[in-house]
């Protein structure tokens, strides 16, 4: 049942990812014109679904879940660092193709699948994963596309989205709320979450030059390991780490499939655009990203399937 759930979830983010590329081919926008849209969606909508999100009752049970939680999300990201190195070595991957297989969209398409699968209250689960992701982004991700010595940390505190849970933390360990007509405001922003990402991804889409997606015979090599084998890598250590835990006696299979959902989605939009700012191949880190959106209506339901076997 979830996985149609998702599936079906899925085919809508996807249908509004047709309209922001029919908008681009009208010529009723330009595709630069999603950078803005981008800008809105990391540094305002993101932040405002984090602090509301957050706006709930701490808890034994929530605390022993976000425990949970935060140790299957690090074991994954170190998995998806070695698996990078892998694929690299084995097929002499590119930055770009290396990056778009450690790293997958955490945010703009997986809260609102979290949301519409499993229920708002779940999201709370999701920032663990963000927050650990942004700190290997800023520093393994930036130190492979750019090659610095020294990591910025200065950047990963003061990130946006860091910030964000930060303060929410506070809030929830302090039983501090928000005001009600502020909390409404944040949790609408919320909800535009997914279908401004999918607009932006679409007006990508729009700017890809015909065949580009198959330009390169390689990408169905980085697709196979993102989207096919890497997630069977993440099952086990998902189910691994709920049989460590079961002592607790949570609902550990419904709290790890929040870390599940990100770990078996497409490449992250964050690597399409580093690779513009480091001056890499941007155009084909979007066919990546492009291709995976695609097929992802196929390859993570089967495996939220399998999930569920499990």
């Amino acid at each position: 049942m979830l996985s149609i759930l998702l599936a079906q979830k899925i085919v809508q983010l996807l249908l509004i990812m047709v309209f922001g590329f029919v908008m681009v081919k009208t010529g009723l926008l330009k595709s630069p014109d999603s950078l803005v849209l981008s800008r809105i969606c990391l540094y305002l909508i993101v932040p405002c679904l984090i602090l509301n999100v957050f706006q709930t009752e701490l808890n034994k049970e929530l605390m022993g879940g976000l425990s949970v939680c935060l140790v299957a999300v690090v074991i994954l990201h170190i998995a998806g660092v070695a698996s990078g190195i892998l694929f690299a070595r084995m097929f002499h991957a590119d930055v770009v193709e290396e990056m778009s297989v450690v790293y997958p969209n955490a945010g703009n398409l997986i809260v609102p699948l979290i949301t519409y699968v499993l229920g708002e209250e779940w999201l709370v689960y999701s920032t663990a994963f963000m927050a650990v992701q942004t700190m290997f982004i800023w520093t393994h991700c930036v130190y492979r596309f750019s090659g610095e010595k020294k990591f910025n940390f200065r950047k990963i505190l003061f990130n946006v989205n860091i910030l964000s849970i930060l303060a929410g933390i506070f809030l929830m360990v302090t039983g501090l709320r928000l005001p009600a007509a502020l909390s409404d405001v944040m949790s609408s922003m919320g909800d535009m979450l997914g279908p401004l990402s999918m607009l932006v991804a679409g007006m990508l889409a729009a700017n890809l030059k015909p065949g580009a997606v198959f330009r390169k015979k390689r990408i169905f090599l980085v697709f196979a390991f993102r989207m096919l084998i890497f997630p069977i890598a993440a099952l086990l250590i998902v189910k691994g780490t709920g049989y460590a835990f079961r002592f607790l006696n949570l609902d550990t299979d419904k709290i790890l499939l929040v870390p599940f959902l990100p770990a078996i989605a497409p490449s992250a939009s964050t690597i399409v655009q580093f690779s513009q700012v480091y001056g890499r191949d941007a155009e084909y880190a979007s066919a990546i990203n492009i291709l995976m959106l695609l097929c992802c209506v196929l390859t993570m339901p089967l495996f939220v399937y399998l999930y569920g076997l499990f």
